[in-house]
């Protein structure tokens, strides 16, 4: 009777086999040309509602979602990277994919044929995603919304701009709620750089609109975490207030100084290459070449400003309003970008990463670098140093055929994760 139940076994186990063997291209593994995936790590044994933070993830900023590729996210997570700080922009899909200016009729869509693929190629390989709403889920004149509209008062004060981040959110959640996306989700990164101008945000409208936005994510998903960034200003966190919510981690974006991480950048065009200025090509060159970080450097390139000495001290003296917030708070942070570009002095803007991120990780901070395959101008595979400067109307270098020194220097902090 033993040996007739051990044959038994033995059958069972090769009819499995044999069953795996030729259905290698079920959806877990649907696409035989990406790797094969590496798993998450396991989820937490403690229960979501009694977690203090979320995962420690070190990653990428990236591209729209529709834009990105599961090459893309293979290739990322290669690098070491463990998390997606994925852009979403509902308003510019629905007008130019669906061809409405109406963004909630275009929303099952976005999530169907963008969204929820991403998020599932992301979990192949072992990435987590942090959804970043990049843009206003509203149309102005049936076209998608500018940058430079949702940074005016018009905007904020619109009873339109609260209901349809309202909205949005929601639809998001009730999309997401289930307990599948809980090890995949990073959390909701409620709006990206609210601001007036190039000014703080509008703190009383945004808190005051944000505190609602997260109550309604909470009627329907209450462990989820939330990320919220209340402005760009780094001098105003000492007017910040805490959310309502205690599942929320504050972001704050580090391009400081901004003479130094945006050099050469004095506006953009559709066709996002970079004006000069100065005027001429010589003298922008001549200029960056100046730009040596640790040094004396402006806080802007492009309003006059005095210049002041620049090290990883600096920094750290730079980030204290955030940090104090932080520390006084006991709340997680996330730094959701950084980054300087790619046509900086090479060995100036690998000591800037690395100070950076050495920074980040002296607070405990997670981080994501601006940004993987989005605008060549960012990219650690874009040839760099002051002789790969592009300006309008320049075609810009092809991407390097070799490993930038920018590119092992982050790699070296995505080497901080756990593999």
């Amino acid at each position: 009777m033993k040996k007739f139940i051990t044959l038994l076994m033995l059958c069972s186990l090769a009819f499995t086999a044999c069953d795996n063997k030729d259905n290698k291209d079920t959806p877990d593994n649907p696409d035989p040309e990406v790797p094969a995936p590496k798993p998450l790590p396991p989820t937490p044994p403690v229960p979501p509602a009694q977690q203090t933070e979320p995962p420690r993830s070190r990653g990428f900023m990236v591209s729209r979602a529709e834009h990105l590729t599961a090459k893309d996210l293979s290739d990322a997570r290669s690098w070491g990277a463990n998390l997606i700080r994925l852009q979403l922009t509902p308003a510019s899909y629905a007008v130019e994919k669906v061809h409405t200016s109406d963004v909630f009729a275009a929303l099952p869509a976005y999530f169907d044929n963008v969204i929820i693929k991403r998020i599932q190629e992301a979990e192949r390989v072992g990435m987590r995603v942090l959804l970043d709403l990049h843009q206003a889920p509203i149309t102005v004149g049936g076209k998608a919304p500018t940058v430079d509209y949702e940074k005016t008062e018009e905007f904020w004060n619109s009873p339109n701009t609260k209901a349809s981040f309202i909205k949005f959110w929601q639809m998001i959640a009730e999309r997401l709620k289930d307990a599948k996306y809980n090890n995949v989700i990073w959390g909701y990164d409620l709006y990206n750089e609210a601001a007036i101008g190039t000014n703080w945000a509008p703190s009383q409208q945004w808190m005051n609109m944000a505190d609602d936005i997260v109550a309604a994510i909470r009627k329907i998903d209450s462990d989820v975490w939330v990320v919220y960034q209340p402005g760009t200003s780094i001098s105003r966190w000492a007017d910040v207030k805490p959310l309502k919510d205690k599942r929320v981690v504050y972001s704050y974006h580090y391009y400081a100084p901004s003479g130094f991480t945006h050099q050469g950048v004095q506006g953009r065009d559709k066709s996002e290459t970079f004006y000069l200025n100065p005027t001429t090509r010589a003298e922008a060159l001549k200029k960056i070449r100046a730009n040596i970080y640790p040094g004396k450097l402006k806080e802007s390139w492009e309003q006059p400003s005095q210049a002041r000495y620049w090290d990883k001290n600096t920094m750290i003296q730079f980030l204290e309003p955030f940090d104090k917030f932080v520390r006084e708070h006991k709340v997680p942070a996330l730094i959701g970008e950084f980054s300087v570009i790619c046509w900086s002095d090479v060995p100036s803007s690998t000591k800037w990463l690395k100070d950076a991120m050495e920074v980040f990780e002296s607070k405990g901070y997670s981080w994501c670098y601006h940004a993987f395959r989005e605008w060549q101008a960012w990219s650690l595979e874009q040839p760099e140093g002051p002789d790969n400067f592009w300006a309008k109307g320049e075609n810009m270098p092809a991407p390097s055929k070799t490993e930038t020194q920018r590119a092992k220097v982050v790699k070296a902090g995505f080497a901080k994760n756990p593999r």
